[in-house]
C-alpha cells in the first residue's frame, strides 16, 4: 500500500503575494524625488490644476486692477479674494474633498485675511435651525431601531404584477414617510426591504433602487423637517434682523406636495423604459472579482430556525441563498440532525415551522441575516445553550470576535458544555469551523479549503504541488465503509468538538466585555463588532415600542406644525423621549448624530457671509436680473415662472456637484439681492430654492442616498443622468408653476 503524500493547498493570497514579490524583485524601481511625485500628482489632476491656476491668475489680476462692472462698484480685493476662496472650495469638493474640510479651510482663510469677522465666520454655531438636524438624526434612529417604518411600509408593498405597479407601491409610501424623516435613514431602512421584495416578486433591483432614492428626495421637499437643507435655510431667514415672513412647517407643502406627486408619476411611467435592464448583481460580481485577491473574511457556522411566521416561505425569499458572504449548506427537516436535506431539494418546497437552515457566513452577512430574519419573526439561535441565561438588557449587548489563547480555561471543553456565562458573563454564539465545505447536501467538516493539508493515495503526486481547493479529493478514501457512511451535519460536529487555542469565536456580551478582556491572557485578540446589538422585534414590549416611537414622531411634528415649539426644541425633546422609552440607547443616540454633516452646515455660513459682505452676491444678482428681464416679454405670469425656473435649475445643478447645505447658504444671499432689486416676493424664491436644493437627481454623488443605491443596483453614472435629468426639468417646471400660483 503506497504511503499517503501530503500536498500543500496554497491559498490564493499566498499565490498572489509570491507573484508580486517575484515581480518586484525582477525589476528595480528608482526612488522618486519630491519634485517627481509633485509632477506626477499634477499630471493626474491636470484639469484641476489648470482650473485652479487660471482662476487664481484672473482673480489676482482683477484685484490688482480693481476691475468692476457697469452695474456695480469696482470690486475690492476682498471681493476677488472671496470669489477665489469660494471657487477653490467648490473645486475641492468636486475632486472628492469632504465638504466640511473644504468649507472650514475656506472660512478660516477668509477670517485670517480679515474679510469676515469672528462672529460672521462662526455664526452657524449660534443658529438653532442649523443645529436642528442633529437631534432629528436621533429621532430617525429611534424610529429605525423600533421598527416603526418597517411595520408601516411592508403592509403597503404587497405583491405587484408589473414594474409599474411595484414602483407605484414603492414610491408613494417612501415619499410620504420621508416628508417626516430624514432621507438617508429612510433609504437605509427600505433597501433590505426592497431587496427581499425584489426576490419575492422577481422584479430586478435596478428597477427599484434608483426610484427609491429619488422618491425619498422628493418627499424631503414637502415639509420643513424632511431635509436638513430646509432647516438651514429656515435658520438663514430667521436670522434676518426683520424676518420678512415666517417659514413654517408646511410653508413649502402647497407647491412641493403636488409637484412631488406628479414627479412620482414620472418615476412610475418612465422607470420601465429609462432604468437599465442589466442585473443588479453585475456591479457586485465585478466588485467581488476585483476583491478576489484580498484575504477572505472568516465564515462562522450559523443556523436559522424557521418559526411559525416564516412558515410557507422559501429559501430564496428569505435571502438565504443570495446574501453576499453567506453560503447555505443544508436544511435540517424539523430540526432533526438525522434528516438532512440538500439545498436543491429544500429550495423546491416551502419551509415548515421547525426547519433549520445551516449556513456559513461572514460577520457582515450574519448581521444582515440576523436583522432580516428576526424582523420577519424568525430566529438565529446560538450554538451554546447559555445564551438565554444572559438576562435583561439586550440593548446593552454587542457581539465580539475573539481568538482563544492556549491558556484559556475553556480550552479542551466541548462547545455545548463551555460555560462562557459563568466565566465571562457572556454567551458563545458561534465559531469558525476548522474546515467546512459548501457542497450540498451535507457538510463534511474535514473538507479541504485554502491553506489546508490534503492527503492523497497516489505514488505519482510530487510533494509540494499546489492544487485548487475546489478540486475533488477523497480524504483517506481507501475504506469502502467510510465512503458509504454519510458524514454528520456540521452543527452536530461543532457542538461536540472541544475548544482549542487559536479558535475564532463570536461572543455576545455586554459592552464592558471589551475593556475587561482586551488585555486578558485568555484571549489572543478581542474586537467589538460595530452595529451588532441584537434586533429587538420578537417580544411583546418590542411590538409596543414601535407604536411608542410613532407616537413620539407624530407629537413632534404636531408641536412644530402648530407653532407651539421651535423645531430644535421639539427635536431635542423627542430625542430624550426616544432614549427614555428605550427605543434606543444613549450610545446609539450619540452615534446617530452625523457630526460631519452638521460641521459642513456650520462652516458654510462664513463663506456665505463673505460673498454677501463684499458685494459679490449683488454682482451675480445683477447679471441674473439682466437675463431674467428678457423673459418678461411673455407676460408677468410667464416671466415670473421663467425666473423661478432659472433659480431652480441653477440650484439643482449646483447641488449635484456640492452639498445641498452649502448650495442654499451660498445662493440665499444672491436670491435676496434679486428680490431687493426687483421688488418681488422673497418667499416664492426661498421656497424654490428649498425645493431645488433637494433635487440632486442627475449625478450619483449629488446626495448620499444616490451613492448608497449605486453599487447594489449596478448603476452607472449616465443612468442617473438619463433618468434624473428629465425628472429635474419636470420638477423645476412644476415647482415654478405651483409656487407662482399657490405661494
Amino acid at each position: 500500500m503506497p504511503e499517503p503524500i501530503e500536498v500543500r493547498v496554497a491559498s490564493r493570497n499566498e499565490i498572489r503575494v509570491s507573484m508580486e514579490e517575484s515581480s518586484e524583485t525582477s525589476r528595480v524601481q528608482p526612488q522618486e524625488t519630491y519634485f517627481q511625485r509633485l509632477l506626477r500628482g499634477m499630471l493626474r489632476y491636470k484639469l484641476t490644476v489648470a482650473w485652479v491656476s487660471a482662476v487664481s491668475i484672473v482673480c489676482i489680476v482683477c484685484s490688482a486692477c480693481r476691475v468692476g462692472f457697469d452695474r456695480t462698484e469696482a470690486l475690492s480685493w476682498e471681493s476677488w479674494f472671496s470669489i477665489w476662496t469660494t471657487l477653490m472650495s467648490l473645486t475641492s469638493m468636486v475632486n472628492g474633498v469632504a465638504p466640511e474640510s473644504a468649507l472650514v479651510v475656506s472660512t478660516l482663510v477668509l477670517l485670517l485675511a480679515g474679510v469676515v469677522t469672528r462672529s460672521e465666520a462662526w455664526a452657524g454655531f449660534a443658529s438653532t435651525s442649523a443645529l436642528a438636524p442633529g437631534p432629528l438624526f436621533v429621532v430617525a434612529k429611534g424610529i429605525e431601531k423600533a421598527g416603526t417604518v418597517q411595520f408601516v411600509v411592508k403592509h403597503l408593498l404587497g405583491k405587484p404584477k408589473s414594474v409599474r405597479e411595484a414602483l407605484f407601491r414603492l414610491t408613494l409610501p417612501v415619499t410620504a414617510v420621508s416628508g417626516f424623516l430624514n432621507d438617508t435613514p429612510v433609504v437605509m431602512i427600505m433597501m433590505p426591504i426592497a431587496e427581499k421584495w425584489s426576490r419575492e416578486t422577481g422584479i430586478p433591483l435596478e428597477k427599484l433602487f434608483m426610484p427609491l432614492s429619488f422618491a425619498a428626495l422628493l418627499g424631503g421637499t414637502c415639509t420643513m423637517i424632511g431635509s436638513s437643507t430646509n432647516l438651514v435655510l429656515q435658520g438663514l431667514v430667521e436670522d434676518e434682523v426683520n424676518p420678512p415672513f415666517d417659514l413654517g412647517f408646511f410653508s413649502m407643502t402647497p407647491a412641493a406636495a403636488p409637484a412631488a406627486l406628479l414627479s412620482c408619476l414620472y418615476l412610475i411611467l418612465a422607470g420601465p423604459y429609462l432604468l437599465p435592464n442589466r442585473s443588479g448583481k453585475a456591479a457586485e460580481d465585478k466588485a467581488n472579482s476585483e476583491g478576489a485577491a484580498e484575504a477572505p473574511l472568516k465564515q462562522y457556522a450559523i443556523q436559522v430556525l424557521i418559526t411559525a411566521p416564516l412558515a410557507g416561505e422559501t429559501l430564496s425569499n428569505l435571502g438565504l441563498t443570495s446574501t453576499k458572504g453567506a453560503t447555505l449548506l443544508h436544511v435540517l427537516t424539523g430540526g432533526c440532525p438525522d434528516s438532512v436535506e440538500s439545498v436543491e431539494s429544500a429550495g423546491q418546497r416551502q419551509l415548515e415551522a421547525g426547519d433549520v437552515a445551516v449556513l456559513l457566513a461572514t460577520v457582515p452577512a450574519f448581521l444582515e441575516l440576523r436583522r432580516r430574519i428576526e424582523i420577519a419573526g424568525g430566529l438565529l439561535p446560538p450554538l451554546a445553550p447559555q445564551y438565554a441565561l444572559l438576562g435583561l438588557g439586550r440593548r446593552k449587548r454587542r457581539l465580539f470576535e475573539a481568538v482563544l489563547a492556549d491558556s484559556n480555561p475553556l480550552v479542551g471543553v466541548p462547545v455545548n458544555k463551555a460555560d462562557f456565562l459563568k466565566t465571562y458573563n457572556a454567551a458563545l454564539f458561534t465559531l469558525v469551523p476548522e474546515n467546512a465545505c459548501s457542497e450540498p447536501p451535507l457538510c463534511n467538516p474535514l473538507a479541504i479549503t485554502d491553506g489546508d493539508i490534503a492527503t492523497t493515495n497516489t505514488d505519482e503526486s510530487p510533494v509540494g504541488n499546489t492544487v485548487e481547493a475546489s478540486q475533488d479529493f477523497s480524504l483517506n478514501s481507501n475504506s469502502e465503509e467510510q465512503k458509504a457512511k454519510s458524514p454528520p451535519p456540521l452543527l452536530s460536529v461543532l457542538r461536540e468538538q472541544p475548544l482549542k487555542g487559536a479558535d475564532r469565536v463570536l461572543i455576545e456580551a455586554y459592552t464592558d466585555f471589551f475593556e475587561t478582556h482586551r488585555t486578558s491572557a485568555d484571549f489572543l485578540s478581542v474586537a467589538p463588532v460595530p452595529d451588532s446589538e441584537p434586533p429587538r422585534f420578537e417580544k411583546r414590549k418590542d411590538s409596543v415600542r414601535k407604536y411608542i416611537a410613532g407616537i413620539i414622531l407624530c407629537a413632534m411634528v404636531g408641536s412644530v406644525a402648530s407653532g407651539a415649539l421651535h423645531i430644535f426644541d421639539a427635536a431635542v425633546g423627542a430625542s430624550i423621549l426616544m432614549v427614555f422609552t428605550h427605543c434606543l440607547t444613549p450610545a446609539d443616540a450619540f452615534n446617530a448624530v452625523r457630526l460631519r454633516i452638521l460641521l459642513a452646515i456650520v462652516f458654510a455660513f462664513g463663506v456665505g457671509s463673505a460673498l454677501k459682505k463684499t458685494n459679490v452676491t449683488k454682482l451675480i444678482a445683477d447679471g441674473f436680473i439682466s437675463v431674467a428681464k428678457e423673459l418678461y416679454f411673455m407676460g408677468d405670469f410667464a416671466g415670473s415662472v421663467g425666473v423661478l425656473l432659472l433659480i431652480f435649475l441653477a440650484c439643482a445643478s449646483m447641488s449635484c456637484i456640492v452639498s445641498n447645505q452649502a448650495t442654499v447658504i451660498l445662493l440665499y444671499p444672491i436670491v435676496k439681492e434679486i428680490v431687493d432689486l426687483e421688488g418681488t416676493s422673497l418667499k416664492r424664491f426661498v421656497i424654490t430654492l428649498l425645493i431645488g436644493a433637494s433635487c440632486s437627481f442627475m449625478t450619483p454623488f449629488g446626495y448620499q442616498t444616490n451613492l448608497m443605491v449605486m453599487k447594489p443596483g449596478g448603476y452607472k453614472f449616465l443612468d442617473y443622468t438619463k433618468y434624473g435629468a428629465p425628472l429635474t426639468l419636470l420638477m423645476g417646471v412644476l415647482t415654478s408653476i405651483f409656487t407662482r400660483l399657490l405661494i
